[in-house]
């Protein structure tokens, strides 16, 4: 079921107000906002859940600082990480995930932003510039 517009908007509005002033996740609120879907006709319900829950995972997203590398990082590494992107970037949360396939360095993701400074990803790019 496709959303009309004045229900998206509504949509828009309830993520907005899910968030505290800091950009975390307000629990008791998104808790509310959708208990006020759930209580809409079954088919409406489900629609305007289905794409609240999307939009507040993306915004949730966009602050988690997810951490991949070959290795499991230690807290002090993890929190260098964190700080890093803290200067410039709002950041809620941190991730960790361990990736063999990196050989090395790390992977960060911010949202839609990724940044690659694995071993991969430099080999990628010599071969790359070798097949020119």
């Amino acid at each position: 079921m496709k959303l009309d517009k004045k229900t998206r908007k509504i949509i828009d509005q309830m993520v907005k107000i899910s968030f505290d002033k800091a950009g975390r996740l307000d629990g008791a609120q998104a808790r509310k906002n959708a208990e006020l879907l759930a209580a809409l006709p079954r088919w409406s319900a489900i629609a305007s859940m289905s794409e609240y829950l999307h939009r507040i995972k993306s915004e949730v997203g966009k602050t988690t600082l997810l951490i991949e590398s070959p290795l499991s990082l230690a807290a002090p590494q993890q929190q260098k990480i964190r700080q890093s992107f803290s200067d410039k970037y709002l950041v809620n949360d941190v991730q960790t995930v361990v990736d063999s396939s990196l050989f090395g360095g790390v992977r960060v993701k911010l949202g839609d932003m990724v940044f690659d400074d694995s071993i991969r990803n430099r080999i990628n790019q010599l071969k790359g510039a070798i097949k020119g």
